[in-house]
């Protein structure tokens, strides 16, 4: 390292303890130039960086439309009178058209009901 990069640190190091303590009059002092552009030569690389976080931040958060139109997790629709082996078709507490829980059934028979009630 040069010789004039060490005076640098040198003047830095005093400097940064007289200004961290007045922060309002050390933005006015870059602000008007007195520290040689170091100001607004920083400042737009940290905004660069700050917008490119910002930007990746909102596309992650961003939907992700993976499983539209289909259905997901573990349930699944009932087909060729699955739902039989737990439901029954003939007499229970009615959940549905042909789909009733029986009342004497022993064992699992945890049901999940979704539902909506129509009022017109």
């Amino acid at each position: 390292m040069a010789h004039g990069g060490d005076k640098s640190w040198e003047v830095f190091f005093p400097a940064l303890g007289e200004y961290i303590v007045t922060p309002l009059q050390s933005t006015g002092l870059c602000i008007v130039g007195e520290s040689e552009g170091q100001f607004f030569g920083v400042l737009w690389k940290f905004t660069l960086v700050y917008l490119l976080a910002v930007i990746m931040g909102i596309s992650k958060a961003l939907p992700k439309h993976e499983y539209d139109g289909i259905e997901n997790g573990s349930s699944d629709w009932c087909t060729n009178g699955e739902q039989y082996k737990v439901l029954s078709n003939k007499e229970g507490i009615i959940l549905a058209e042909k789909n009733y829980l029986p009342v004497d059934k022993r064992g699992n028979v945890n049901v999940l009901v979704v539902g909506r009630i129509w009022c017109w």
